[in-house]
């Protein structure tokens, strides 16, 4: 019995790792003669990286690294019609696969979303089950791409994939089932939480990712989402501004898959490290204040390792400016807040003032306001 996970973050490989090392080592759902094979996409800061550690520790069957295969040209909207009828023909060329080594022998396909290279795969595994694996707080309110955008397409895929499309998946696996919000609650299947075993592990297995001396001095830590809308990036500079007056307290944390372009006078973090992954040695991340419009960062602490730092959401404060909430979406954020055993550390201004208030209210508190 093998299942092939694809991963394209840091956080699914997280995740999938904890959810393999269950499934493979403590009898989770009691799989027979079980084993994966893990697929990472070269999408993120240090996935080749990553990729030649999981494979050194041998946890999984087999680790592959692909890199990012697009159409483009006048004719890329044939050439993807060409990959939606032909996927043997597509993952050789896009990707050096060989039909043989990887027709009909997975059982389940794990993967955070749809994509055409997971569609060829399955297209080639009919006898396969898909299942969704968590790909940060998106997947709790419904935000994740079940199936793709064109109707045409859509057609296409039902027909070519024996019938099925991808609300045939089985089960949804959430770190924290109690959070979610959208649709399909019956498939939805609570990850169990990390044992010690799997966390030294991981500890060990990523330790050159987990270096938090960039955080030791740093009380308020502020993520940065990829957001490609001017007024909104605007409005973003001007509260940055604003933090630039705390420099010593704040680290400025990037998105690992934008590249800034603006440099703020704030001190960056190392930009080699892993969130997910230095969160497992921050000692005093209950007392820190983490902000951003509404980045999965800012949850993670809590949905996978208990931990309840300080969070301040500036979402409301960008609702005419971009569209970033939805009925889903505030219940997610409510259920998150009754979840945590200290409401009060949750912050979620209405206004620039309140923003500000917040910011000089919890750096007085620890004592670091200038």
């Amino acid at each position: 019995m093998r299942y092939l996970y694809y991963c394209n973050s840091a956080y699914q490989i997280l995740t999938v790792l904890n959810l393999h090392w269950h499934r493979k080592y403590a009898g989770f759902e009691n799989l027979t003669e079980y084993d994966g094979d893990l697929m990472i996409l070269n999408s993120f800061n240090e996935a080749e990286r990553i990729c030649e550690l999981l494979k050194k520790q041998k946890i999984f069957h087999d680790v592959i690294l692909i890199n990012k295969a697009y159409n483009s040209g006048s004719f890329h909207a044939l050439k993807t019609l060409y990959d939606v009828f032909s996927p043997s023909f597509y993952l050789a060329d896009k990707y050096g696969f060989k039909k043989k080594d990887i027709q009909g022998i997975y059982e389940a396909i794990c993967v955070p979303k749809y994509s055409t290279i997971t569609a060829a795969i399955w297209r080639l595994n009919p006898q396969a089950k898909l299942h969704i694996i968590e790909d940060g707080a998106g997947t709790y309110f419904g935000s994740m791409r079940l199936t793709p955008d064109s109707t045409l397409y859509k057609r296409f895929y039902k027909t070519l994939n024996h019938g099925k499309d991808f609300y045939d998946h089985q089960a949804i696996y959430l770190n924290d089932k109690s959070l979610f919000t959208g649709e399909a609650y019956d498939k939805v299947v609570d990850i169990p939480a990390f044992s010690d075993e799997c966390l030294d592990m991981a500890r060990k297995l990523f330790a050159e990712y987990a270096d938090c001396s960039d955080m030791k001095d740093k009380s308020v830590l502020y993520f940065a989402q990829f957001l490609n809308n001017r007024d909104i990036n605007i409005f973003i500079d001007s509260l940055l501004s604003y933090l630039e007056t705390f420099r010593k307290d704040v680290l400025y944390i990037p998105h690992p898959r934008h590249k800034d372009e603006k440099t703020y006078e704030l001190d960056y973090a190392i930009r080699k490290q892993i969130w997910e992954l230095k969160q497992l040695n921050i000692t005093d991340l209950d007392e820190k204040l983490l902000i951003s419009i509404h980045s999965t960062a800012c949850f993670t602490p809590k949905i996978l390792f208990d931990k309840e730092p300080y969070i301040l959401l500036f979402y409301k404060l960008c609702d005419d400016k971009v569209t970033t909430r939805n009925q889903r979406f505030d219940q997610f954020v409510e259920r998150f807040t009754e979840r945590y055993r200290n409401r009060d550390k949750i912050m979620i201004p209405e206004s620039v003032d309140e923003f500000k208030s917040c910011i000089e209210g919890f750096l007085s508190g620890n004592g670091n306001k200038q």
